[in-house]
């Protein structure tokens, strides 16, 4: 079959421009890895199955203990037997140096969006303006067309309704738990917002009420694990959709090496599983396969050599809230294991900071005690006093604190060298004093030693590599996602974002996915 255009990688910027090329008409193939798993979480309420289930060892470990053996990972998502498959082979097909740079992607179906948190916000008006000039409008059109397919809960006139921007494609927020309803009811009898500290509730790609095949969110605390109920928005669920439509066609087991730009139209080669080497021509490709992965294929495909590539990451750091009030609780009942408060804090030269505060049932007890300065088994027998009283955050500083880079070498193979902006420290120290103040007025503690920076690229939001700008030379592209120096190949996904801010930028990229696809209708 001959194919109106190409579209590589599964994941949300893949399906994202797969819908408006579809709806059109234009006959779509996408190329994928396309790792999937047959494991899966549990079926019943996660309290319910730590209680009673005495094979519960293998989804928390796993049969072959890949729990234990990835326990130095950054994040517990990488300890997740049932998630093995979304990392897997990953490393392997970047095939890239690292030093002091945290690398992770997804060769999986769906990509990285089977194993993420499921935050989302908007840019505000002046950001989009600012970097996407006379298009900004068309990014408002596409995040209403994507928030509406992805389902999104959270929707309250609070202090981070405006900062999020998107209550009017939103449903209700999903009930909180107690310690978070507790946090959130004092700082709204308190009045405790200010120019500097807001806080509401999360908004999050989590649906609270039935959609076709995917249920409402039943607060199962299962999704660190797998939600069974479909309620958390994964890519995989928009593959379903576009593979009902004689216009879609989906190839497994190929990883795509480089593109060439032809009179009319690209040519696509791409090695399979198998190890046979195969191409495929189209009038136009639409890269999605991930920011570094897409990197590479457009070193190669530029033939780009003894260069310096700007990769943006946020700094990212995790804490520990104690809510004393709350000690000594017994829990009884599942809780939900995603974003219920979310908070936005700016420092003296005006860094916004973003973060949220999640439950802690969904872990185990491990995945705290390395923080805790004791022996593990002292650790182990504090934090089991303690954990029904505590809250997990995250907080994320902007992109531009960043300064890591990818040098291409003469052979055109890639390093990433990872490096934070000095003021990040100065930065996160007054976040972490804000934050400290603000939540002991709200009766919540920040637990001592807990705040602590991940390295540079584990916040896993990478970014920027091939930025979108008004006059674009080599290394950049057009603002319709059109690459300079390759004719007829569109990057739709983090690499061609402008920047990174600190909010979630999944929707951000799904958005400008959904714009690129739409412009290039109007000018075939």
């Amino acid at each position: 079959m001959i194919y109106d255009v190409i579209i590589i990688g599964s994941g949300p910027a893949g399906t994202s421009t797969a819908f408006p090329l579809i709806a059109s008409g234009k006959k779509v193939l996408m190329l994928d890895w396309g790792n999937d798993t047959a494991l899966s979480g549990p079926t019943v309420p996660h309290y319910i199955s730590r209680l009673n289930d005495k094979k519960q060892w293998e989804w928390m470990l796993g049969k072959t203990y890949f729990s234990l053996k990835n326990g130095g990972a950054v994040s517990p998502k990488f300890r997740v037997p049932t998630l093995s498959h979304v990392f897997k082979d990953f490393s392997e097909q970047l095939n890239t140096q690292t030093e002091n740079f945290f690398v992770a992607g997804s060769m999986a179906l769906g990509g990285l969006s089977t194993a993420w948190g499921a935050g989302v916000a908007a840019w505000d008006s002046r950001s989009l303006i600012y970097h996407f000039g006379h298009h900004y409008r068309e990014m408002y059109t596409s995040y209403a067309t994507v928030a509406r397919r992805m389902g999104i809960s959270g929707r309250c006139s609070d202090d981070m309704k405006y900062y999020f921007g998107l209550d009017s494609w939103s449903s209700d927020p999903i009930d909180i738990d107690p310690l978070a309803s507790y946090i959130n009811n004092n700082y709204r009898v308190k009045n405790a917002g200010s120019n500097r500290f807001k806080l509401g509730r999360s908004r999050i790609a989590v649906l609270n009420e039935q959609r076709g095949e995917r249920q409402k969110c039943d607060k199962s605390g299962n999704c660190l694990w797998g939600c069974g109920k479909k309620a958390i928005y994964s890519a995989k669920y928009d593959l379903d959709e576009l593979l009902r439509s004689p216009n879609f066609t989906l190839i497994k087991d190929r990883r795509v090496t480089n593109v060439e730009s032809q009179p009319e139209g690209s040519k696509i080669h791409a090695v399979g599983r198998d190890g046979a080497s195969y191409s495929y021509s189209t009038s136009a490709v639409f890269l999605a396969a991930g920011t570094l992965s897409s990197t590479k294929i457009l070193v190669r495909s530029l033939k780009i050599k003894n260069k310096e590539i700007e990769v943006q990451s946020c700094p990212a750091a995790a804490f520990l809230l104690f809510i004393p009030r709350f000690f000594g609780r017994k829990v009884e009942s599942s809780e939900f294991g995603l974003g219920q408060l979310s908070f936005n804090v700016k420092t003296k030269k005006k860094d916004s900071a973003f973060g949220s505060l999640l439950g802690t049932q969904g872990l185990p007890l491990f995945e705290f005690s390395r923080y805790v300065p004791m022996g593990q088994a002292n650790a182990l027998k504090l934090l089991s006093r303690l954990m029904n009283a505590c809250v997990i955050g995250n907080v994320f500083l902007p992109g531009y604190f960043s300064k890591s880079k990818i040098i291409v070498d003469e052979k055109g193979n890639m390093k990433i060298e990872g490096k934070y902006d000095e003021r990040y420290q100065t930065a996160g120290k007054e976040v972490k004093g804000l934050l400290r103040r603000n939540f002991l007025k709200l009766g919540a503690i920040l637990f001592p030693f807990s705040f602590k920076f991940t390295q540079p690229g584990a916040c896993i939001h990478y970014a920027s590599t091939f930025p979108m700008k008004e006059k674009p030379v080599l290394g950049q592209c057009k603002l319709s996602g059109e690459v300079s120096g390759l004719e007829n190949v569109y990057l739709v996904d983090g690499s061609s974002l402008p920047n990174l801010t600190e909010k979630s930028h999944t929707l951000t990229i799904m958005a400008n996915a959904d714009r690129i696809a739409r412009e290039y209708l109007k000018i075939v």
